[in-house]
């Protein structure tokens, strides 16, 4: 029987602050029919929750996915050290909201009851409280996503690959060439040295010579003279000869063929691309003739000229870095190597730092692509969403600036990274504190991520904290940023990434005591902040603490695209408090919109103050 109907045994939860009760009655005993059965019951995340299960059979048990995780002394383990729960009448608490950890974020998960010997199974679904189980997906797959990506441009920016040349060359050509150039100095260090002094043996033969050319004997000359006294002119002499095909060698001879065949692959491109921009000119320059144009190159025209002089410069290292290479093969040990491909690598390809320099070389040649690895702590099993909302929103946040504003991060988080594109990149996780700098032009902007702000003026730094607040309340935003014009500081805008709807955050009641306590926080982030180093000369230190470093606070918060909806922004001039709309799975436009008003904003704020103290 697939669905028993009368079960041997009792499983319900008990949800929400009501303890409303959701019970379990449909099991399978055959487990493979589970996945293709949708889940009898749906349960909201970050609620309370709890599960009752009864049973008249003292040996019955019940095994539920996260069970691992609860303190509850009442988990047990069975003989394979899987947790379980006994029955009782009494419900097992699986989650309150003052708990710290949360072991249920959505998705399935699988129930398996124990009764009399027999196995019955099932599952149970967590879904999103705020946002649809597709946004969910997204956001958590798109937080994965925007790292790696991130990770690979600063790659591509370590190693100074213009995007034209990415999108014309065979991606497999561009990245050898990359990883040969950002190896090559090491490279011709020890080949260099290699061409003069690389590793041999010294291999005796016996040859037959005339007597009067034999240098020395040894006991295979005596034996052989006394097996062949016919032989009376010549003897079995030993001839010492230098050995040069040693199996690191053979691995340099390979090495050395395998760069000439790659770095010819990339010349060809480099070649075949560049008369295609060659003949895109040429037409232009056409065009622009018989229009007669005759006020200056037009854009089109002097992005194929840029183009053109990035592949002569490419292709120039490229036969540059050729030539070296041809250099090591006129050497007199090198035609004596057999071309062969090596059965296994040896010790001195790894102890000898010459031959190790072209291994590590050919290695990285040979690796698909740049790994990126993400730090364990990325792992967004058991992750509430709240807090994923909140890592996916900062993240957004660093996007917006680079991608949307045409920032350049210049250090910080991942952008510390001196890692090129033949090494393992490894990217932190984002810990409180995170502090990323980014430029443009004469504007710097820090982001920083959950950091505490200090509540005396002595205790802020204007590089890292340039703010305080006093009452050391409500002194911990989820992001904030701070604006730098000339490096004088602008002001500051403060973030919060608010996983509930609007209306349960935001309500500006002029009672305080009437407000929800995020709309307290998010108020007091504009009212009580202050700065001693805020506009750094253009005002004096006396007029500075009367004025308020954060220009605007922001209330991000997302939206359940199953539902309609309102305005994505809207502004309480009151409070100076922004919410935001921000959704996994739609256009979020809107975002990078605002954030280059509020930038402007800040700086006008800025320019301001310094012409009305000029």
């Amino acid at each position: 029987m697939d669905i028993p109907s009368n079960l041997p045994f009792t499983v319900r939860f008990l949800a929400g602050r009501d303890g409303q009760s959701k019970p379990v009655n449909a099991f399978f005993t055959d487990e493979s029919r589970l996945d293709n059965y949708p889940s009898p019951v749906q349960l909201r995340e970050n609620s309370r929750l709890e599960v009752q299960f009864i049973a008249d059979d003292d040996e019955a048990r019940f095994y539920m996915d996260g069970l691992e995780l609860l303190a509850d002394k009442s988990v047990e383990l069975d003989h394979t050290g899987t947790p379980y729960l006994e029955p009782s009448s009494r419900p097992y608490v699986l989650y309150t909201p003052s708990d710290e950890y949360y072991p249920y974020i959505p998705g399935f998960y699988r129930i398996k009851v124990v009764v009399q010997g027999q196995s019955y199974v099932t599952s149970i679904q967590i879904v999103p409280s705020r946002i649809s189980v597709q946004q969910w997906e997204i956001m958590r797959d798109e937080l994965e996503v925007e790292v790696r990506g991130l990770a690979q441009a600063i790659v591509r920016k370590n190693l100074s690959v213009g995007d034209s040349l990415e999108q014309y060359i065979p991606a497999e050509h561009l990245h050898r060439f990359l990883v040969i150039r950002q190896h090559f100095p090491t490279v011709m260090a020890a080949l260099a040295d290699l061409v003069e002094m690389v590793n041999y043996r010294i291999r005796t033969e016996y040859r037959l010579l005339p007597v009067e050319r034999v240098k020395a004997i040894d006991e295979v000359t005596i034996r052989h003279r006394l097996t062949h006294p016919d032989y009376v002119d010549t003897l079995k002499a030993p001839v010492r000869d230098v050995d040069y095909n040693l199996p690191e060698n053979q691995w340099i001879a390979r090495i050395v063929s395998t760069v000439r065949t790659y770095l010819d692959d990339v010349i060809r491109s480099l070649d075949s691309y560049r008369d295609y921009i060659q003949s895109e000119l040429n037409e232009q320059l056409l065009f622009a003739e018989d229009r007669r144009q005759t006020s200056g190159e037009s854009a089109v025209i002097r992005g194929h000229r840029m183009v053109l002089r990035e592949l002569d410069l490419f292709a120039e290292h490229a036969r540059k870095m050729l030539h070296s290479v041809q250099l090591v093969t006129r050497s007199t040990w090198y035609e004596s190597v057999r071309q062969t491909r090596p059965s296994y690598v040896p010790h001195v390809l790894l102890q000898d730092p010459r031959y190790r320099a072209l291994y590590r070389m050919y290695r990285d040649l040979h690796a698909d692509n740049v790994q990126v690895k993400l730090d364990p702590a990325f792992a967004y099993q058991w992750k509430r969403t709240d807090l994923l909302y909140e890592l996916w929103g900062f993240l957004k946040l660093c996007t917006a600036f680079s991608d949307g504003l045409s920032f350049v991060p210049k250090r910080g988080w991942i952008y510390d990274s001196a890692q090129t594109a033949s090494e393992e990149l490894f990217v932190p996780v984002l810990m409180p504190d995170t502090f990323i700098v980014l430029e443009k032009e004469e504007v710097r902007v820090h982001l920083v991520y959950n950091a505490t702000l200090p509540s005396r003026a002595s205790q802020t730094n204007l590089e890292v904290t340039p703010m305080h607040m006093p009452g050391g309340f409500h002194n911990r935003p989820d992001a904030r940023i701070d604006v730098f014009h000339r490096n004088v500081y602008c002001g500051s805008v403060m973030m919060d990434f608010k996983y509930r709807h609007k209306s349960w955050f935001w309500n500006p009641n002029p009672r305080p005591a009437k407000r929800p306590p995020a709309t307290n926080q998010l108020i007091s982030y504009s009212n009580d902040s202050k700065s001693s180093w805020l506009l750094g000369g253009y005002l004096p230190p006396s007029l500075r603490e009367q004025m308020r470093p954060v220009i605007e606070v922001w209330g991000v918060y997302p939206r359940n695209t199953d539902y309609p909806t309102k305005d994505d922004v809207e502004y309480d001039n009151t409070h100076n408090v922004r919410l935001v709309n921000l959704s996994p799975g739609v256009d979020n436009e809107h975002f990078i919109a605002e954030l280059a008003h509020v930038l402007d904003k800040v700086l006008d704020f800025a320019a301001k103050a310094r012409n009305s103290n000029a």
